[in-house]
C-alpha cells in the first residue's frame, strides 16, 4: 500500500467517520439526522459505538483543533487527512525496512509508471518490498552464502552494472541502513516520463537500475 499511497483501512475508516461527523454537524436542528444526533448527546449514558465514532476519534480532534485556530486553513478536513496519513507512514518507517528504504515523503512510487518491460517492473516491486532476493537466501555464483540486498553492491559479477549505474546517476552519499545504492537510486527517479526527457541521466539511471536488479542466476 505505500508504494502505491493507499491508506490503512483503519485510516480510511476514520476519514468517512470524519467527514460524516462534519456533515451531520452542519445540518439544520429541524433535520432528522442532526435530531438523532442530538439525543445521542443529550443521553448521558451514551451507546460505545456513538462515543468511539464522535469522542474517541483522534481525526476529529486533529480537525477540531485546526479549525479552532487563529488562522484556520481553508479546508480543514483536507489538511486533517493529510497529517494524519503523514503521521501514518511516518509511524510505519519506524518498525518497516521497506518503508525506511523509499522517499521521506509520501507519493506514488515512480517504478509503478514510468516506462520500463512488464519483466524489470516485476522485479523492481519486488526489490522494493523486499522480496528479492527470495527466500529462503540462495548461494551467489560468487561462492557467498545466503546472498542478501546488501550483495548486491559488493558482488563482481555487478560491478561493471554498478559503474554504470553510478555514470549515469552521479555519486551515491553515505545511506543509513538498511537503504541500498539501488534504493537510494529509485528515490531520485523523476515522478513522470517528462522528467525522462530532460537529460539522459535519469533514463539511463532507471534502464541500468532495472539491470542491476535483474541480473541473471544470482
Amino acid at each position: 500500500m505505500v508504494l502505491t499511497d493507499l491508506p490503512s483501512m483503519q485510516s480510511r475508516s476514520r476519514t468517512l467517520q470524519l467527514k460524516f461527523l462534519v456533515r451531520l454537524q452542519s445540518l439544520p436542528v429541524t433535520a432528522m439526522a442532526r435530531a438523532v444526533e442530538l439525543s445521542f448527546l443529550w443521553n448521558k449514558q451514551q451507546h460505545d459505538h456513538w462515543k468511539k465514532l464522535s469522542i474517541n476519534n483522534p481525526y476529529l480532534k486533529l480537525y477540531k483543533q485546526l479549525k479552532n485556530q487563529p488562522e484556520a486553513p481553508k479546508c480543514p478536513i483536507k489538511d486533517t487527512v493529510k497529517q494524519k496519513r503523514d503521521k501514518e507512514y511516518t509511524d510505519r518507517g519506524k518498525n518497516r525496512k521497506t518503508v525506511q528504504c523509499l522517499r521521506t515523503d509520501r507519493r506514488i512510487d515512480p517504478i509503478l509508471y514510468l516506462p520500463v518491460t512488464s519483466r524489470d517492473r516485476h522485479r523492481l516491486i519486488k526489490w522494493r518490498m523486499h522480496w528479492f532476493p527470495s527466500y529462503p537466501l540462495q548461494d551467489c555464483r560468487c561462492g557467498a552464502t545466503a546472498a542478501t540486498r546488501e550483495h548486491y553492491t559488493t558482488r563482481a559479477l555487478l560491478q561493471q552494472l554498478l559503474k554504470n549505474l553510478l555514470e549515469a546517476f552521479g555519486p551515491i552519499p553515505n545511506l543509513v541502513s538498511p537503504q541500498q545504492p539501488i534504493d537510494h537510486i529509485l528515490n531520485r527517479l523523476p515522478r513522470s516520463e517528462v522528467g525522462l526527457t530532460l537529460g539522459p541521466a535519469p533514463e539511463e539511471a532507471l534502464q541500468a537500475t532495472t539491470s542491476i536488479t535483474s541480473p541473471p542466476n544470482i
